[in-house]
């Protein structure tokens, strides 16, 4: 079962879960240009879902709409897993219809530097 998949679920609820499931890494794959991984967490060769030259992106699935719940051990397991291959570490999610991107603090505090260098040119 995934993460945000509430016990008791029928078969086609199962399948709408994964629909929404591949269709939400999907698309924070293209919007990213990042590379699929087949199989994505449940192979040992690539972990999480989704790669950049820079990011490793697990995407999060919930079933509803109205919340979502992230636990310490998904945001370290996506951490650990990035920082092994030298890469930022993202957790992305949906809700309501809008997709959103848990990044460390250090990630956010390299992009202002960047930004602000641009901006002294």
């Amino acid at each position: 079962m995934g993460w945000g998949e509430p016990q008791g679920m029928d078969e086609r609820q199962r399948r709408q879960v994964l629909k929404k499931s591949q269709r939400q890494e999907r698309r924070t794959a293209q919007s990213l240009g990042a590379k699929q991984h087949a199989g994505s967490g449940n192979k040992w060769l690539h972990k999480n879902d989704s790669r950049t030259p820079r990011l490793l992106i697990e995407n999060k699935t919930v079933a509803g709409d109205k919340q979502i719940t992230i636990k310490g051990a998904e945001l370290e397991g996506v951490r650990r897993h990035a920082a092994r291959e030298g890469l930022d570490p993202v957790l992305s999610f949906e809700l309501n219809g809008r997709d959103y991107d848990i990044v460390e603090h250090e990630y956010v505090l390299d992009c202002e530097r960047l930004r602000d260098e641009c901006d002294g040119d």
